[in-house]
């Protein structure tokens, strides 16, 4: 008898492809597009009714808008950043840097304070937009042209507000959810690139992570050559 065949999560992702000319994500049953913009942590009332209106009043309807406050463990280019603009100091100055960079390094998943949890992260903020996919084509291209539309406007109130936005591709998107979906306790970002000639869904999740559904939650175990360490189990 043959036994069942376990279930692979890429399966249960809703991506496929990225059209380059619309901009915008063909998913399964649904377009899309992706804006990443710099976190906010406090605005003026003018600011907050600009987006109040861009994430309520002046959404399409039957369009969803999604929010993700991704709080990443993926420290490693910020900090690549931060000692290539302290480099050619003095030796004194580049080993501190060097010290500053493991220091914080280690921090990531163990708490540099002794008394509370404090861990460094890179602060992400992912704005969603999708709509499923209606059967006529004339409706499909109207689809089209209203998800630009919004695009464009929600953009220009995001860079209002936040000052810093930009749209999100097919690559952004497979490294954010590899990242995501492939738990390690290396500090440096998914570098995955975009292969058209595979479905987007296929490409985020690795072959050695394994996934434990249980009646408490789902485990991942995932054990890769460029971890510090394995990576423990954890809970999602």
């Amino acid at each position: 008898m043959e036994s069942p065949r376990a279930a692979q999560l890429a399966e249960f992702l809703p991506y496929r492809v990225y059209d380059p000319v619309r901009e915008l994500f063909i998913n399964d049953d649904s377009y899309g597009f992706s804006l990443e913009v710099m976190p906010m942590s406090g605005i003026s009332t003018q600011r907050a009714d600009v987006l109040r209106s861009a994430l309520s009043r002046n959404v399409p309807d039957d369009v969803s808008v999604q929010l993700m406050l991704y709080q990443s463990p993926k420290i490693g280019t910020v900090l690549k950043l931060w000692g290539q603009a302290r480099a050619g100091a003095s030796a004194a100055h580049e080993l501190m840097t060097k010290n500053r960079i493991k220091f914080l390094s280690d921090g990531v998943f163990n708490s540099l304070s002794k008394t509370s949890s404090f861990m460094p992260r890179y602060h992400r903020v992912i704005v969603s937009v999708s709509a499923k996919i209606p059967k006529g084509t004339k409706e499909q291209n109207e689809l089209e042209t209203e998800l630009q539309e919004y695009k464009a406007s929600l953009t220009s109130a995001m860079q209002q507000c936040a000052g810093y936005v930009r749209e999100m591709d097919e690559g952004d998107l497979i490294r954010l959810c590899s990242d995501i979906l492939n738990p390690t306790t290396s500090v440096r970002p998914s570098a995955k690139q975009y292969d058209p000639s595979t479905e987007i869904n296929r490409q985020i999740i690795e072959t050695d992570t394994t996934y434990l559904v249980n009646r408490d939650g789902v485990e991942t175990i995932a054990i890769r050559e460029a971890c510090l360490t394995s990576a423990p189990m954890r809970q999602i």
